[in-house]
């Protein structure tokens, strides 16, 4: 029996807990923000004003279209490259206006629910992880996990010339100029992750931990296929399902998905029956066994032992949330 006290006083895996976050995570997390704003999917962004105009003027009339198809359609045609800019630059200015709710979300619960040994990787251009992350620091939890960010973001930027990392508003310490914003990577079929270097270390990092890794989850992520690149450094830091015999993977998707047809699109990463599918955050394994998801496996799939669960608390005041984790931080090295 490994109970809930036993859960609270282990911490001794090494192993990695990846967490792979699309754009239904963010949804999922505040599908209404700060200012009332809608957090769109990809699709829904060629709906938002003015890039649906934008797309309009350009050729794309008779409805919402597909915006990752017309996006690509545009840049790769060499034609509309001034349109494409515009595009870019309305989506950037889009999402740096989103804030995270006051109230407890799904993000601060994920981040409090991992350690530093951990890695949250993201495809997401809003800033309501790094604000998540911002104010859990703010009230004294500093042990987090790494968050990455694969397709850049509003909230980043960087001085190239001395690996400098930092917000837009901040300057570089060595050199003192601004630190310049980092691409946003938009949906072309073919993308270059490694011509920005902040980019590229984000996969690099994804990629070690994901070979070391004892559980991933992906969360809100489809993996289109219309991005082979990103699927292929995926599938070769994971490796092979036959190589992955041990470890769990698993799928929170959206409320009303067909389990079946999401576990069908990364068949190639799943080993046998090692996975789980759940359409809540709170049905997860981040959620019943915060901060210790792999000493939970590891006693269930190892040892062979029936783990109680530790579920995290579901509608309570920040402070409340923040105490509940502490409980977990205050027994680990």
């Amino acid at each position: 029996m490994f109970t809930r006290a036993d859960q609270i006083a282990t911490a001794d895996a090494s192993a990695p807990h990846v967490v792979l976050l699309g754009a239904g995570a963010s949804i999922a997390a505040a599908p209404i923000d700060a200012n009332g704003k809608h957090l769109p999917s990809m699709p829904e962004l060629a709906s938002i004003e003015p890039v649906s105009t934008l797309l309009a003027d350009a050729g794309f009339g008779g409805g919402p279209p597909d915006f990752e198809a017309a996006y690509s359609k545009l840049r790769m045609s060499g034609e509309h490259d001034d349109v494409a800019d515009q595009i870019d630059a309305e989506v950037r200015a889009y999402f740096a206006d989103v804030a995270l709710p006051r109230d407890v979300t799904i993000y601060d619960h994920l981040l409090l629910a991992l350690r530093p040994k951990d890695l949250v990787a993201t495809f997401n251009w809003d800033p309501l992880l790094s604000q998540a992350a911002d104010r859990l620091r703010a009230a004294g939890i500093s042990a987090l996990p790494q968050v990455v960010y694969l397709h850049g973001n509003v909230e980043l930027a960087a001085c190239e010339a001395h690996d400098r990392r930092g917000k837009p508003s901040e300057r570089c310490p060595d050199c003192g100029s601004d630190l310049q914003p980092v691409p946003l990577l938009y949906p072309v079929e073919e993308k270059d992750y490694e011509q920005n270097k902040f980019i590229a270390d984000a996969w690099s990092a994804l990629q070690s931990a994901l070979g070391n890794a004892a559980r991933v989850t992906v969360f809100g992520y489809s993996a289109p296929v219309s991005d082979r690149a990103a699927i292929e450094l995926l599938r070769e830091a994971w490796g092979t399902w036959e190589e992955r015999e041990f470890e769990q993977f698993e799928l929170i998707v959206r409320p009303g998905a067909d389990h079946e047809k999401m576990r069908d699109r990364w068949d190639s990463f799943i080993h046998s029956h090692h996975y789980d599918v759940v359409d809540d955050y709170f049905d997860s394994m981040l959620a019943r066994a915060p901060r210790r998801t792999v000493e939970v496996f590891i006693a269930q799939n190892l040892h062979a032992k029936f783990a109680d669960e530790n579920p995290v608390p579901r509608d309570r005041a920040f402070d409340e949330t923040i105490a509940f984790y502490r409980e977990l931080i205050a027994h680990e090295v």
